[in-house]
């Protein structure tokens, strides 16, 4: 318990500093874990040297515990040791979940990728959209993944990175969205790779980025901020839902 607030992202950093254990993993206030969870992942981070990050598949729960559906997204992640890297992103880049910064990290290669947390956090004073996305990309361009598909991980649906009165104004919304976009530029570059990995991980990460801009929370926060940049378009819906409810 600290005496002032430093914040989820403070916080996370705060942990990793204060550990000199080879190994560590992040574990949010409302999420559960299977008994089996910690020791699947260990096997796996020890069975496969090359990997930096061992997660699980993963299932939501609502506020009360109840089992909802399970993430595709992470359930789509593969082991990917013996990979070359461009492969090893684009597998990530598929649909890139946030999950997986929940699983079991090995210490000293964590500690590489907490830069993005460090500076990627905070734009402007606004948190940073997709910040976890970001990170992993960062932390899978450095090194393997090693994925079990057994669900060892209850996510609590839902987050404050998707209400919509987090941002106040368009501008204050617009900018972590650019400020996403460059940031995992930025974490996928690999300016080392040959020229047709790095087409192949600029592909990836635009395919991607288009994918995630035509998802349902992104549509739900974009229309939100569209509607108090063009009030007319609010007006517009009440008069559409209007004709819709009136009987032929």
């Amino acid at each position: 318990r600290r005496d002032v607030n430093i914040g989820a992202v403070g916080n996370m950093l705060a942990a990793v500093d204060d550990v000199a254990t080879p190994y560590f993993c992040w574990a949010t206030h409302d999420d559960l874990h299977e008994p089996g969870f910690l020791a699947t992942l260990l096997g796996l981070l020890e069975a496969h040297p090359a990997a930096s990050l061992a997660c699980s598949a993963v299932r939501h729960i609502d506020p009360d515990g109840a089992r909802l559906d399970r993430r595709l997204d992470t359930d789509r992640l593969e082991t990917s040791v013996g990979s070359s890297r461009a492969a090893r992103i684009a597998m990530y880049l598929r649909d890139a979940p946030g999950t997986p910064v929940y699983g079991l990290f090995r210490t000293d290669t964590l500690r590489e990728s907490l830069h993005v947390l460090r500076d990627e956090c905070v734009l402007d004073g606004v948190p940073l959209i997709g910040l976890d996305m970001v990170f992993l990309a960062d932390v899978v361009q450095s090194g393997d993944l090693a994925v079990s598909h057994e669900e060892l991980l209850s996510f609590r649906f839902g987050g404050w990175s998707h209400r919509t009165d987090v941002y106040g104004t368009p501008r204050r919304y617009l900018a972590p969205v650019v400020g996403f976009a460059r940031a995992l530029r930025r974490a996928t570059l690999a300016p080392d790779a040959g020229l047709v990995e790095r087409c192949r991980i600029a592909f990836a990460r635009s395919s991607f980025l288009v994918r995630w801009l035509a998802s349902k929370p992104m549509r739900r926060l974009s229309g939100h901020y569209l509607r108090i940049a063009c009030p007319w378009l609010a007006r517009l819906g009440g008069v559409v839902d209007l004709v819709r409810s009136r009987p032929l």
